[in-house]
Protein backbone atom coordinates (compact mmCIF):
# COMPACT_ATOMS: atom_id res chain seq x y z
CA UNK A 1 0.00 0.00 0.00
CA UNK A 2 2.94 2.70 0.84
CA UNK A 3 4.32 1.84 -2.64
CA UNK A 4 1.18 2.54 -4.33
CA UNK A 5 1.14 5.93 -2.36
CA UNK A 6 4.54 6.97 -3.58
CA UNK A 7 4.18 10.27 -4.83
CA UNK A 8 0.91 11.06 -3.41
CA UNK A 9 1.97 13.94 -1.90
CA UNK A 10 3.37 16.02 -5.33
CA UNK A 11 0.60 15.17 -6.74
CA UNK A 12 -1.68 16.20 -4.27
CA UNK A 13 0.27 19.42 -3.68
CA UNK A 14 0.75 20.12 -6.90
CA UNK A 15 -3.24 19.63 -8.32
CA UNK A 16 -3.78 21.39 -4.97
CA UNK A 17 -1.51 25.05 -6.00
CA UNK A 18 -2.48 24.54 -9.44
CA UNK A 19 -6.63 24.77 -9.34
CA UNK A 20 -6.24 27.23 -6.59
CA UNK A 21 -3.95 29.52 -8.53
CA UNK A 22 -6.04 29.00 -11.38
CA UNK A 23 -7.98 32.45 -12.93
CA UNK A 24 -10.90 30.49 -13.97
CA UNK A 25 -10.99 29.40 -9.94
CA UNK A 26 -10.21 32.86 -8.60
CA UNK A 27 -12.66 34.13 -10.66
CA UNK A 28 -15.30 32.11 -10.20
CA UNK A 29 -15.11 31.68 -6.80
CA UNK A 30 -15.05 35.41 -6.43
CA UNK A 31 -18.33 35.73 -8.30
CA UNK A 32 -19.90 33.50 -6.46
CA UNK A 33 -18.98 34.92 -3.02
CA UNK A 34 -20.51 38.50 -4.26
CA UNK A 35 -23.53 36.90 -5.49
CA UNK A 36 -23.69 35.06 -2.14
CA UNK A 37 -22.77 38.27 -0.22
CA UNK A 38 -25.45 40.51 -2.11
CA UNK A 39 -28.22 37.85 -2.75
CA UNK A 40 -30.02 38.30 0.36
CA UNK A 41 -29.85 41.75 0.66
CA UNK A 42 -30.90 42.83 -2.91
CA UNK A 43 -33.95 40.64 -2.79
CA UNK A 44 -34.89 42.08 0.51
CA UNK A 45 -34.64 45.69 -1.45
CA UNK A 46 -36.43 44.52 -4.49
CA UNK A 47 -39.56 43.27 -2.26
CA UNK A 48 -39.62 46.45 -0.25
CA UNK A 49 -39.46 48.50 -3.91
CA UNK A 50 -42.20 46.60 -5.03
CA UNK A 51 -44.28 46.90 -1.91
CA UNK A 52 -43.53 50.53 -1.37
CA UNK A 53 -45.35 52.81 -4.17
CA UNK A 54 -45.92 56.65 -3.55
CA UNK A 55 -49.32 56.24 -5.82
CA UNK A 56 -51.55 53.38 -7.44
CA UNK A 57 -52.81 53.14 -10.52
CA UNK A 58 -56.48 53.23 -8.77
CA UNK A 59 -58.36 55.26 -6.15
CA UNK A 60 -61.10 52.95 -5.19
CA UNK A 61 -61.95 49.53 -3.72
CA UNK A 62 -65.12 48.36 -3.47
CA UNK A 63 -66.03 45.76 -0.70
CA UNK A 64 -68.08 43.25 -0.62
CA UNK A 65 -67.77 41.26 2.84
CA UNK A 66 -69.93 38.11 2.64
CA UNK A 67 -67.64 37.03 6.03
CA UNK A 68 -68.72 40.64 8.41
CA UNK A 69 -64.88 40.64 9.49
CA UNK A 70 -63.83 43.66 8.02
CA UNK A 71 -64.75 47.22 9.73
CA UNK A 72 -65.61 50.11 8.07
CA UNK A 73 -62.22 51.94 9.01
CA UNK A 74 -58.94 51.08 6.79
CA UNK A 75 -56.71 53.74 8.64
CA UNK A 76 -54.10 50.32 9.56
CA UNK A 77 -53.90 50.13 5.51
CA UNK A 78 -51.44 53.40 5.69
CA UNK A 79 -49.25 52.06 8.35
CA UNK A 80 -48.87 49.04 5.75
CA UNK A 81 -48.38 51.84 2.86
CA UNK A 82 -48.48 55.33 3.06
CA UNK A 83 -50.06 55.41 -0.82
CA UNK A 84 -53.56 54.20 0.57
CA UNK A 85 -53.97 57.96 1.50
CA UNK A 86 -55.43 58.51 -1.86
CA UNK A 87 -57.37 55.20 -2.14
CA UNK A 88 -61.27 55.43 -0.93
CA UNK A 89 -62.23 52.22 0.29
CA UNK A 90 -66.21 51.60 -0.02
CA UNK A 91 -68.46 49.16 1.26
CA UNK A 92 -70.78 47.98 -1.65
CA UNK A 93 -73.52 45.25 -0.25
CA UNK A 94 -74.89 44.69 -4.41
CA UNK A 95 -74.45 41.34 -5.79
CA UNK A 96 -71.41 40.20 -6.81
CA UNK A 97 -71.52 39.85 -10.08
CA UNK A 98 -73.63 43.69 -10.68
CA UNK A 99 -70.23 44.60 -8.68
CA UNK A 100 -67.87 42.56 -11.36
CA UNK A 101 -70.14 43.76 -14.44
CA UNK A 102 -69.17 47.37 -13.26
CA UNK A 103 -65.44 47.14 -12.75
CA UNK A 104 -65.06 44.74 -16.11
CA UNK A 105 -66.87 46.96 -18.52
CA UNK A 106 -65.78 50.02 -16.79
CA UNK A 107 -62.06 50.39 -18.40
CA UNK A 108 -61.38 54.24 -17.88
CA UNK A 109 -62.41 53.60 -14.00
CA UNK A 110 -59.72 53.50 -11.80
CA UNK A 111 -61.40 50.53 -9.45
CA UNK A 112 -60.90 47.63 -8.01
CA UNK A 113 -63.28 44.66 -6.72
CA UNK A 114 -62.76 42.99 -3.42
CA UNK A 115 -64.44 40.10 -2.45
CA UNK A 116 -64.26 38.20 1.02
CA UNK A 117 -65.97 34.96 2.17
CA UNK A 118 -65.83 32.73 4.66
CA UNK A 119 -66.34 28.50 4.41
CA UNK A 120 -68.12 27.30 7.12
CA UNK A 121 -67.29 23.62 6.96
CA UNK A 122 -63.63 24.84 7.24
CA UNK A 123 -63.07 27.42 8.74
CA UNK A 124 -61.14 29.17 6.20
CA UNK A 125 -61.30 32.75 4.64
CA UNK A 126 -60.97 33.71 1.09
CA UNK A 127 -59.99 37.35 0.08
CA UNK A 128 -60.11 37.86 -4.16
CA UNK A 129 -59.42 41.10 -6.13
CA UNK A 130 -60.72 41.29 -9.58
CA UNK A 131 -59.81 44.34 -11.53
CA UNK A 132 -59.67 45.28 -15.32
CA UNK A 133 -57.13 44.18 -17.08
CA UNK A 134 -57.21 46.17 -20.42
CA UNK A 135 -58.25 48.92 -18.13
CA UNK A 136 -56.20 51.98 -16.54
CA UNK A 137 -55.12 50.09 -13.25
CA UNK A 138 -51.96 48.03 -13.57
CA UNK A 139 -51.53 44.45 -12.32
CA UNK A 140 -48.07 45.42 -10.18
CA UNK A 141 -50.69 47.83 -8.36
CA UNK A 142 -53.05 44.70 -7.75
CA UNK A 143 -50.03 42.42 -6.49
CA UNK A 144 -49.09 44.87 -3.98
CA UNK A 145 -52.39 45.57 -2.68
CA UNK A 146 -53.58 41.92 -2.66
CA UNK A 147 -50.46 40.91 -0.71
CA UNK A 148 -51.37 44.38 1.67
CA UNK A 149 -54.65 43.59 1.84
CA UNK A 150 -53.85 39.68 3.37
CA UNK A 151 -51.05 41.66 5.91
CA UNK A 152 -54.01 43.84 7.11
CA UNK A 153 -56.91 41.20 7.33
CA UNK A 154 -54.34 38.72 9.41
CA UNK A 155 -53.58 41.60 11.71
CA UNK A 156 -57.56 42.84 12.13
CA UNK A 157 -58.98 39.24 12.56
CA UNK A 158 -57.73 38.58 16.20
CA UNK A 159 -59.15 41.83 16.84
CA UNK A 160 -62.41 40.90 15.47
CA UNK A 161 -62.47 37.99 17.41
CA UNK A 162 -61.60 39.64 20.92
CA UNK A 163 -58.34 36.97 20.53
CA UNK A 164 -56.22 38.39 23.39
CA UNK A 165 -52.49 38.44 22.95
CA UNK A 166 -51.31 35.78 24.93
CA UNK A 167 -54.46 33.72 23.58
CA UNK A 168 -52.73 34.66 19.90
CA UNK A 169 -49.50 33.36 21.47
CA UNK A 170 -50.70 29.67 22.06
CA UNK A 171 -52.18 29.32 19.27
CA UNK A 172 -49.31 30.42 16.91
CA UNK A 173 -46.97 27.72 19.19
CA UNK A 174 -45.65 25.50 17.62
CA UNK A 175 -47.31 22.14 17.61
CA UNK A 176 -44.25 18.69 18.01
CA UNK A 177 -45.51 15.59 16.79
CA UNK A 178 -44.15 11.73 17.43
CA UNK A 179 -45.73 9.23 16.07
CA UNK A 180 -44.73 5.47 18.42
CA UNK A 181 -45.07 2.15 18.26
CA UNK A 182 -45.16 -0.81 20.65
CA UNK A 183 -42.36 -3.92 19.68
CA UNK A 184 -43.11 -7.41 20.59
CA UNK A 185 -41.72 -7.10 24.27
CA UNK A 186 -44.10 -4.06 24.44
CA UNK A 187 -41.31 -1.33 24.63
CA UNK A 188 -41.94 1.72 22.96
CA UNK A 189 -40.26 2.51 20.03
CA UNK A 190 -39.96 6.02 17.49
CA UNK A 191 -41.25 5.74 14.16
CA UNK A 192 -39.13 6.57 12.06
CA UNK A 193 -40.82 6.06 8.45
CA UNK A 194 -42.95 8.99 8.75
CA UNK A 195 -41.66 12.81 8.20
CA UNK A 196 -43.89 16.05 8.23
CA UNK A 197 -43.12 18.85 5.77
CA UNK A 198 -40.73 20.58 7.52
CA UNK A 199 -37.97 17.49 7.89
CA UNK A 200 -39.20 16.70 3.73
CA UNK A 201 -37.81 20.46 2.91
CA UNK A 202 -34.73 19.66 5.15
CA UNK A 203 -33.92 16.56 3.31
CA UNK A 204 -34.79 17.74 0.06
CA UNK A 205 -32.55 20.51 0.38
CA UNK A 206 -30.15 18.78 2.00
CA UNK A 207 -29.61 16.30 -1.32
CA UNK A 208 -29.88 19.19 -3.63
CA UNK A 209 -26.88 20.91 -2.17
CA UNK A 210 -24.84 17.36 -2.16
CA UNK A 211 -26.15 16.78 -5.78
CA UNK A 212 -24.74 20.27 -6.76
CA UNK A 213 -21.31 19.88 -4.88
CA UNK A 214 -21.34 16.47 -6.27
CA UNK A 215 -20.94 18.07 -10.16
CA UNK A 216 -18.36 20.71 -8.31
CA UNK A 217 -16.40 17.54 -7.48
CA UNK A 218 -16.86 16.03 -10.93
CA UNK A 219 -16.34 18.40 -13.08
CA UNK A 220 -13.57 19.72 -11.24
CA UNK A 221 -11.64 16.21 -11.38
CA UNK A 222 -12.05 15.31 -14.93
CA UNK A 223 -11.00 18.86 -16.10
CA UNK A 224 -7.76 18.62 -14.04
CA UNK A 225 -7.88 15.53 -15.75
CA UNK A 226 -8.43 16.44 -19.27
CA UNK A 227 -5.80 19.40 -19.23
CA UNK A 228 -3.04 17.48 -18.10
CA UNK A 229 -3.88 15.17 -21.03
CA UNK A 230 -3.42 17.98 -23.37
CA UNK A 231 -0.47 19.61 -21.85
CA UNK A 232 1.50 16.00 -21.37
CA UNK A 233 2.26 16.86 -17.78
CA UNK A 234 0.49 13.20 -16.81
CA UNK A 235 3.29 11.46 -18.99
CA UNK A 236 5.84 13.19 -16.62
CA UNK A 237 3.70 12.12 -14.04
CA UNK A 238 3.80 8.67 -14.76
CA UNK A 239 7.65 7.95 -15.19
CA UNK A 240 7.59 8.94 -11.52
CA UNK A 241 4.47 8.50 -9.83
CA UNK A 242 2.06 5.25 -9.58
CA UNK A 243 -1.19 5.29 -11.09
CA UNK A 244 -2.89 4.65 -8.10
CA UNK A 245 -1.27 7.95 -5.88
CA UNK A 246 -1.93 10.40 -8.79
CA UNK A 247 -5.44 9.45 -8.93
CA UNK A 248 -5.90 9.33 -4.90
CA UNK A 249 -3.76 12.39 -5.19
CA UNK A 250 -6.27 14.14 -7.71
CA UNK A 251 -9.26 13.40 -5.62
CA UNK A 252 -8.24 14.66 -2.28
CA UNK A 253 -6.70 17.99 -3.73
CA UNK A 254 -10.26 18.21 -5.80
CA UNK A 255 -12.15 18.08 -2.67
CA UNK A 256 -10.09 20.27 -0.97
CA UNK A 257 -10.48 23.48 -3.45
CA UNK A 258 -14.42 22.44 -3.92
CA UNK A 259 -14.45 22.85 -0.09
CA UNK A 260 -12.93 25.97 -0.06
CA UNK A 261 -15.04 27.27 -2.16
CA UNK A 262 -17.89 25.98 -0.96
CA UNK A 263 -16.95 27.21 2.58
CA UNK A 264 -15.97 30.61 0.83
CA UNK A 265 -19.45 30.53 -0.39
CA UNK A 266 -21.56 29.75 3.23
CA UNK A 267 -19.43 32.28 4.61
CA UNK A 268 -20.59 34.81 2.01
CA UNK A 269 -24.03 33.83 2.73
CA UNK A 270 -23.97 33.76 6.47
CA UNK A 271 -22.52 37.70 5.54
CA UNK A 272 -25.66 37.92 3.40
CA UNK A 273 -28.43 36.82 5.91
CA UNK A 274 -26.44 39.09 8.83
CA UNK A 275 -26.52 42.12 6.25
CA UNK A 276 -30.29 41.28 5.15
CA UNK A 277 -31.03 40.87 8.99
CA UNK A 278 -29.11 44.46 10.34
CA UNK A 279 -31.04 46.45 7.28
CA UNK A 280 -34.53 44.93 8.16
CA UNK A 281 -36.82 46.35 10.48
CA UNK A 282 -37.37 43.46 12.86
CA UNK A 283 -33.35 42.94 13.12
CA UNK A 284 -33.35 39.37 12.76
CA UNK A 285 -30.32 37.74 11.56
CA UNK A 286 -31.77 33.96 11.33
CA UNK A 287 -34.72 33.64 8.52
CA UNK A 288 -37.54 32.72 9.49
CA UNK A 289 -37.89 29.38 8.04
CA UNK A 290 -34.52 28.35 9.84
CA UNK A 291 -35.98 29.45 13.21
CA UNK A 292 -39.41 27.82 12.63
CA UNK A 293 -37.62 24.55 12.04
CA UNK A 294 -35.63 24.86 14.57
CA UNK A 295 -38.34 25.30 17.29
CA UNK A 296 -40.57 22.78 15.51
CA UNK A 297 -37.91 19.96 17.36
CA UNK A 298 -36.67 18.51 14.02
CA UNK A 299 -33.31 18.06 14.95
CA UNK A 300 -34.27 16.45 18.55
CA UNK A 301 -33.23 13.36 18.00
CA UNK A 302 -29.96 15.32 16.25
CA UNK A 303 -26.42 13.40 18.19
CA UNK A 304 -22.72 13.25 17.79
CA UNK A 305 -22.92 9.93 16.43
CA UNK A 306 -25.25 10.40 13.41
CA UNK A 307 -23.13 13.94 12.57
CA UNK A 308 -20.11 11.25 12.83
CA UNK A 309 -21.79 8.94 10.53
CA UNK A 310 -22.79 12.09 8.29
CA UNK A 311 -19.38 13.49 7.76
CA UNK A 312 -17.89 9.98 6.95
CA UNK A 313 -20.27 9.39 4.26
CA UNK A 314 -20.35 12.55 2.52
CA UNK A 315 -16.58 12.02 2.42
CA UNK A 316 -16.67 8.54 1.18
CA UNK A 317 -19.69 9.67 -1.35
CA UNK A 318 -17.22 12.65 -2.90
CA UNK A 319 -14.10 10.36 -2.93
CA UNK A 320 -16.05 7.70 -5.02
CA UNK A 321 -18.10 10.32 -7.12
CA UNK A 322 -14.61 11.28 -7.81
CA UNK A 323 -13.24 8.59 -8.71
CA UNK A 324 -15.80 7.64 -11.16
CA UNK A 325 -15.35 11.46 -12.78
CA UNK A 326 -11.58 10.70 -13.11
CA UNK A 327 -12.23 7.15 -15.43
CA UNK A 328 -14.49 9.87 -17.76
CA UNK A 329 -12.38 13.05 -17.63
CA UNK A 330 -9.84 10.06 -18.78
CA UNK A 331 -11.57 8.87 -21.39
CA UNK A 332 -11.73 12.44 -23.01
CA UNK A 333 -8.75 14.14 -25.14
CA UNK A 334 -9.52 17.12 -25.73
CA UNK A 335 -11.54 19.96 -23.16
CA UNK A 336 -14.00 20.82 -25.71
CA UNK A 337 -15.21 16.76 -25.47
CA UNK A 338 -15.44 16.54 -21.59
CA UNK A 339 -18.93 17.45 -22.16
CA UNK A 340 -19.59 14.33 -24.27
CA UNK A 341 -17.79 12.22 -22.06
CA UNK A 342 -19.28 13.26 -18.84
CA UNK A 343 -23.12 12.26 -19.92
CA UNK A 344 -22.91 8.82 -18.45
CA UNK A 345 -21.15 9.80 -15.13
CA UNK A 346 -23.91 12.68 -15.30
CA UNK A 347 -27.06 10.24 -15.74
CA UNK A 348 -25.90 7.84 -12.69
CA UNK A 349 -25.66 10.86 -10.52
CA UNK A 350 -28.79 11.94 -11.04
CA UNK A 351 -30.49 8.17 -10.74
CA UNK A 352 -28.58 8.05 -7.45
CA UNK A 353 -30.34 11.67 -6.93
CA UNK A 354 -33.56 10.45 -7.65
CA UNK A 355 -33.75 7.37 -6.16
CA UNK A 356 -33.24 9.51 -2.87
CA UNK A 357 -35.80 11.68 -3.44
CA UNK A 358 -37.85 8.92 -4.42
CA UNK A 359 -37.72 7.36 -1.06
CA UNK A 360 -38.60 10.97 0.49
CA UNK A 361 -41.17 11.73 -1.39
CA UNK A 362 -42.89 8.39 -0.09
CA UNK A 363 -41.80 8.43 3.79
CA UNK A 364 -43.78 12.02 3.22
CA UNK A 365 -47.01 10.19 1.72
CA UNK A 366 -46.89 7.89 5.09
CA UNK A 367 -44.29 5.51 4.84
CA UNK A 368 -42.06 4.63 2.55
CA UNK A 369 -41.54 1.24 0.36
CA UNK A 370 -39.03 -1.41 2.37
CA UNK A 371 -37.76 -2.08 -1.34
CA UNK A 372 -36.83 1.31 -2.14
CA UNK A 373 -35.64 2.09 1.35
CA UNK A 374 -32.63 -0.72 1.37
CA UNK A 375 -32.17 0.12 -2.71
CA UNK A 376 -31.49 3.89 -1.58
CA UNK A 377 -29.37 2.94 1.77
CA UNK A 378 -27.42 0.60 0.46
CA UNK A 379 -26.31 1.70 -3.03
CA UNK A 380 -23.67 4.10 -3.40
CA UNK A 381 -24.63 6.15 -5.89
CA UNK A 382 -27.68 7.16 -3.86
CA UNK A 383 -26.69 6.82 0.36
CA UNK A 384 -24.76 9.88 -0.15
CA UNK A 385 -27.70 11.97 -0.82
CA UNK A 386 -29.82 10.78 2.29
CA UNK A 387 -27.79 9.23 4.57
CA UNK A 388 -26.17 11.75 6.21
CA UNK A 389 -29.33 13.85 6.66
CA UNK A 390 -31.37 11.02 7.76
CA UNK A 391 -28.76 10.69 10.22
CA UNK A 392 -28.20 13.50 11.66
CA UNK A 393 -31.84 14.07 12.22
CA UNK A 394 -32.19 10.81 13.32
CA UNK A 395 -34.65 8.99 10.83
CA UNK A 396 -32.33 5.84 10.18
CA UNK A 397 -31.67 3.63 12.63
CA UNK A 398 -28.27 2.65 13.83
CA UNK A 399 -28.08 -0.79 12.24
CA UNK A 400 -29.31 0.07 8.65
CA UNK A 401 -26.59 3.57 8.78
CA UNK A 402 -24.13 1.23 10.09
CA UNK A 403 -24.43 -1.28 6.99
CA UNK A 404 -24.96 1.47 4.14
CA UNK A 405 -21.65 3.06 5.45
CA UNK A 406 -19.76 -0.38 5.01
CA UNK A 407 -21.01 -0.85 1.74
CA UNK A 408 -19.95 2.58 0.40
CA UNK A 409 -16.55 1.78 2.05
CA UNK A 410 -16.32 -1.28 0.44
CA UNK A 411 -17.41 0.18 -2.88
CA UNK A 412 -14.89 2.92 -2.65
CA UNK A 413 -11.96 0.49 -2.28
CA UNK A 414 -12.92 -1.48 -5.15
CA UNK A 415 -13.98 1.21 -7.69
CA UNK A 416 -10.22 3.30 -6.58
CA UNK A 417 -8.40 -0.21 -7.23
CA UNK A 418 -10.24 -0.74 -10.23
CA UNK A 419 -9.97 2.91 -11.45
CA UNK A 420 -5.96 2.80 -10.92
CA UNK A 421 -5.82 -0.68 -12.41
CA UNK A 422 -7.09 1.18 -16.26
CA UNK A 423 -6.19 4.80 -15.04
CA UNK A 424 -2.53 4.75 -16.47
CA UNK A 425 -4.04 2.83 -19.68
CA UNK A 426 -6.94 5.32 -20.61
CA UNK A 427 -4.43 8.91 -19.62
CA UNK A 428 -2.92 7.33 -23.38
CA UNK A 429 -6.36 7.30 -25.33
CA UNK A 430 -6.25 10.47 -27.55
CA UNK A 431 -9.27 9.24 -29.92
CA UNK A 432 -13.25 10.35 -29.70
CA UNK A 433 -15.06 10.21 -25.98
CA UNK A 434 -15.86 6.81 -25.32
CA UNK A 435 -19.05 4.49 -25.27
CA UNK A 436 -20.74 3.03 -22.49
CA UNK A 437 -19.64 -0.65 -24.71
CA UNK A 438 -16.10 0.74 -25.74
CA UNK A 439 -15.32 1.40 -22.20
CA UNK A 440 -16.53 -2.04 -20.56
CA UNK A 441 -14.42 -3.43 -23.78
CA UNK A 442 -11.46 -1.99 -22.63
CA UNK A 443 -12.05 -2.44 -18.84
CA UNK A 444 -11.80 -6.31 -19.66
CA UNK A 445 -8.60 -5.81 -21.46
CA UNK A 446 -6.79 -3.55 -18.97
CA UNK A 447 -8.84 -4.64 -15.64
CA UNK A 448 -5.46 -6.66 -14.35
CA UNK A 449 -3.10 -4.22 -15.70
CA UNK A 450 -0.68 -3.06 -13.13
CA UNK A 451 -1.10 -5.90 -11.06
Amino acid sequence: MNKKLTGFKHVFKFTLIQSLKSKSYIISTCVLCIMALLSMPVTSLISKNESKVESFSFNKVLILDDAACLSNDFTEMLNINEAYKDVEFVADNREMYKIINEVENNGDEKSIFLYLTHDLDTYSFKLEVYYNGNGLVKRADVNVFSNDIETYFKKMLPIFFDVTDEQLEVINAPVLKEVNLFDEDGNVIKDKERIDMTEYYVMLGFLVAVLMIVQIVATTVSSSIVQEKSSKVIEFLLTNVNPFAILSGKIVASLCTVFVEVLAIGISYIGSLAINGLLSDSKEIIPVAVKNAIESGIFKDTNLLGIFIAVITIFLGFIFYGTTSSLAGATVSRIEDMAEGQKMQSIVVVIGAYLGMFYVISLLQGGGSEILKYIAFLLPISSVFILPVFAILGKVTLSLAIVSLVVLVISVIILTQFASNIYAALLYYTGNPMKIKEFIAFSKIHGKAGK
